[in-house]
């Protein structure tokens, strides 16, 4: 286009209606769409979407490439666009429906408590949305978005159509769909006409809802725009549509040397560090498919006579005669070797409503990029026509060649510059917890959607991991599980208050009795498990013979049998006793401490109290951490009664059993055992079982625990060191993956303000990282120092509900920051926009300065 191209669009946009110029005109039945792009071509074309990729290896790039060649007539069109804007209301009004709906059902918990978890629920809807507009990790810039990948796929066609033509032409269409379905796009699906209407307006319009509606009466064309838009093209840098600043970024030169890995980094750092695209963006990738033998004959042509012309001489004073020689004999070989050529438009458009702002981040993008190898520099004057041809199914043969901006290239390296990674965003849709990606998108997380529901997670000191248990029980409890925890430190005695749950602390002189025989309802059924226990309180160190075992078993029975569900370990200590051989009276002698004559008896000589009632229990041991041999038992008959609920009580939707602190116990061969059976039985039950734990590289890896990660079907790890990461790796706590160990090593924890996780599905061998930030209520809720812990649990006992103390607390941390000094105000603001890139540090400073002049001079003062 001439430098006269802006004054040219001007005159366009006075003298045309933009529905003029909108090539998608009419739907047929089955949502395919007919395109008219002027009065000589037509086409058929078909939008598609998909979940962007996390990933992709050598295989799954060669799968990608062959489902790029299908043989579409010439001049066809296959558009790539990776859009990501801040349209997660559909995203968050279900999750908000979902919680509220499952609080609303739950029948195991009071008004008072589906209060507050309604109070917590909101606090958290409330912060997902304001992360739309404000990003929730200030360092990072970014604000909550969604990505999707949308496929158009357009066939020329005749300009009067048979029904002949336009079912083929839909069959060419549908090809390229199972192409890409089979290969990488699994959950690929055909937009219908709402769908599509609302994806090009939410390029349009990015900073409004999605909006679905379609008058069938009208033609398409005339529907996109809405009728009051006002389009403004005088800024040759930018193009204005209503509100919002448009920018596009141009390819200047591509790398000399490219691979689809540069497509996860041109939508920002996989790593989550600042380098990333902090708005609303759209990545173009429009592949154009010539006419194939006359495109190689083309290229024979081209690099023969570009041969003839490069002379030593020529090439040694002439650069671009090198480059030019050594791409055309790139691309023969290629299509020598039965590559297909094609041709490549790529761009990146941006949107913002400020405009210095976009300048701005489209600058620091450049530099990025650069690094890359990818030079992409700020188009001008036709930026309108450029954001027009990334629209899906806009671009046509002529429009595409009007901009000037085409690449002539294979398939095999066209297939590098599809934008088709994002983070991976995990359930969309019915899951029970929420965290964010690194990237900016909403993570769903639910245990119950893999082969089992069970879990491990592994935190170092520090590393988070008490608020991150604490936030996955709350989100739990939302949506209806039962939780059950064993812990020893009290990390959930203030979470159980706040969430009217049972808090059972275990100490010498409790009242609470364990007796595992009160609950039995078949003798055969538990009689293993009651052996356990019984051996365990005889011989907490030493094996015991078979025979030994035998009669501990037969002394069970024999007790049961005389009393019942009133039998006592002093009855199976009684038989024993009583017994002829020597090795057998032993054990009878050996289990004194627990009959009613020893110190532990009361725990376990009576009727069962224990109330499990509640949907929420913690068992606290901290208490027995001096009695190591009473602490073992109880914790073996605490499984064997949580077992029992998880059986028998089949109103809940999902149970959970947690251990937490468990080191000391995976120490313990028996326990280990126990805790292994416990994984493999829960799974029955619809239930997961999830063991956490900080310490795990100082135990060597066993049987046991080998068998307890491999029916783990999720293992969260939290921030390490990176010298325990190696010897977890070392010790095989960590699959033996350099992908997975360096991005363990990336994590990073920053107090305050967010922590990150990396979760491994065993099931799906996939790795994500979320990122965990917690809004001002759960940050009150989940602390556990200072005037939100012991004040906080005070103020419940005394009666007040969860909502009213929250409230108080944030109204008090609204008064506290509303008298902060000006100066800090500033520094933070100005400290905000150097993390996020807004502002190098130069100009940062100068600002700063101009800042404090000018105030200066209104006769404020600030106070140092």
């Amino acid at each position: 286009m001439s430098a006269r191209a802006s004054s040219v669009i001007d005159k366009m946009l006075r003298r045309t209606r933009l529905s003029d110029l909108t090539p998608v005109l009419s739907p047929t039945e089955d949502n395919f769409f007919y395109c008219e792009n002027d009065s000589k071509q037509s086409y058929i074309g078909g939008s598609f979407i998909a979940t962007t990729l996390n990933g992709m290896n050598e295989q799954d790039y060669q799968l990608f490439v062959g489902s790029l060649n299908v043989k579409l007539p010439p001049n066809s069109i296959i558009q790539f666009s990776h859009i990501a804007t801040n349209h997660l209301e559909d995203e968050i009004n279900d999750y908000s429906l979902n919680k509220q709906t499952s609080i609303s059902n739950n029948s195991h918990i009071s008004e008072t408590q589906k209060i507050g978890l309604d109070t917590i629920v909101a606090a958290r809807v409330k912060a997902i949305r304001d992360g739309m507009k404000k990003a929730p990790v200030p360092s990072s810039g970014i604000t909550l978005r969604s990505n999707r990948l949308i496929i158009s796929v357009k066939v020329p066609s005749d300009l009067v159509l048979s029904e002949f033509d336009l079912e083929r032409a839909k069959e060419l269409i549908m090809s390229v769909y199972d192409n890409l379905k089979t290969s990488v796009l699994g959950d690929v699906r055909q937009l219908t006409i709402n769908e599509f209407v609302a994806q090009v307006r939410s390029i349009l319009y990015p900073f409004q809802p999605y909006d679905y509606t379609y008058d069938e009466h009208q033609k398409i064309s005339a529907q996109i725009f809405q009728k009051t838009t006002k389009i403004d093209n005088s800024d040759i840098n930018h193009v204005k549509i209503d509100d919002t600043y448009f920018s596009v970024l141009s390819v200047k030169a591509l790398p000399k040397m490219n691979t689809i890995a540069l497509m996860n980094n041109i939508v920002g750092d996989a790593n989550g560090s600042t380098r990333q695209v902090p708005c609303p963006f759209l990545v173009n990738c429009t592949i154009i498919i010539p006419d194939t033998f006359k495109e190689n004959s083309s290229i024979d042509i081209n690099y023969t006579q570009t041969q003839d012309t490069a002379t030593p001489f020529a090439l040694k004073m002439s650069p671009k005669l090198r480059g030019r020689l050594h791409g055309l004999e790139l691309m023969y070989n290629q299509t020598k070797e039965g590559d297909l050529p094609c041709k490549l438009y790529f761009n990146i458009i941006l949107f913002h409503k400020d405009k210095l702002r976009l300048q701005r981040y489209s600058s620091a993008l450049q530099n990025i990029y650069q690094k890359d190898g990818l030079s992409m520099i700020p188009d001008t004057k036709i930026v309108l026509p450029l954001l027009w041809n990334a629209l899906p199914l806009y671009p046509s043969l002529e429009s595409l060649k009007n901009t000037n901006r085409i690449f002539t290239m294979t398939t095999k390296h066209a297939g590098t510059f599809v934008p088709l990674f994002g983070d991976f965003q995990n359930a969309r849709q019915n899951f029970s917890q929420m965290y964010f990606t690194r990237r900016g998108n909403l993570y769903g997380f639910d245990p119950m959607l893999g082969q089992n529901h069970n879990g491990m997670i592994f935190g170092s000191s520090g590393g988070g991991k008490s608020a991150t248990m604490n936030n996955f029980v709350t989100q739990e409890i939302e949506s209806g599980a039962m939780i059950r925890i064993i812990d020893e430190g009290k990390s959930y005695k203030k979470l159980a208050a706040v969430l009217g749950g049972s808090f059972i602390e275990f100490m010498p002189n409790s009242n609470v009795c364990l007796n595992p025989f009160t609950l039995v309802k078949d003798i055969n059924s538990e009689l293993d498990q009651l052996t356990l226990i019984v051996k365990q309180m005889a011989s907490p160190t030493t094996l015991l013979t078979d025979f030994q075992t035998s009669m501990i078993k037969k002394a069970i029975s024999s007790a049961f049998n005389v009393g019942a569900q009133k039998t006592t370990i002093t009855d199976v200590a009684d038989f024993l006793t009583k017994q002829t051989d020597e090795d057998v009276r032993k054990l009878g002698r050996q289990l004194y401490d627990f009959t009613d004559r020893g110190s532990y008896g009361r725990y376990f000589n009576g009727d069962n109290n224990l109330d499990l009632d509640a949907q929420m229990v913690v068992l606290e041991l901290d208490g027995l951490k001096m009695f190591p041999d009473l602490k073992t038992v109880v914790m073996m008959v605490l499984l064997s009664r949580i077992q029992m609920d998880m059986f028998f009580k089949h109103d809940y939707p999902r149970k959970f059993v947690i251990f937490e602190e468990v080191t000391s116990y995976l120490g313990i061969p028996v326990v280990v055992k126990y805790i292994d059976d416990f994984y493999a039985r829960i799974r029955k039950y619809r239930a997961g079982c999830w063991l956490v734990t900080q310490n795990i590289e100082k135990i060597a890896m066993s049987d046991e625990i080998a068998s307890i990660m491999n029916n783990a079907n999720y293992i969260m790890y939290l921030p390490y060191k990176n010298e325990m990461v190696t010897k977890l790796r070392e010790k095989g706590y960590i699959k033996d993956d350099d992908y997975i160990t360096d991005t363990l090593k990336s994590l990073r924890l920053f107090p305050d303000q967010y922590s990150e996780a990396m979760i491994f599905e065993s099931d799906t061998d996939n790795v994500s990282v979320i990122r965990i930030v917690f809004n001002p209520t759960e940050k009150i809720i989940y602390s556990s120092t200072g005037d939100y812990f012991l004040p906080f649990i005070a103020r419940l006992d005394k009666g007040e509900n969860v909502k009213d103390i929250i409230d108080s607390y944030l109204k008090s941390n609204i008064n506290k920051s509303t008298t902060e000094t000006a100066t800090d105000r500033e520094i933070a603001e100005f400290t905000r926009k150097i993390e996020s890139g807004e502002l190098d540090v130069d100009q940062a400073l100068l600002e700063y300065k101009k800042s404090l002049v000018n105030s200066r001079a209104k006769g404020n003062t600030y106070e140092h």
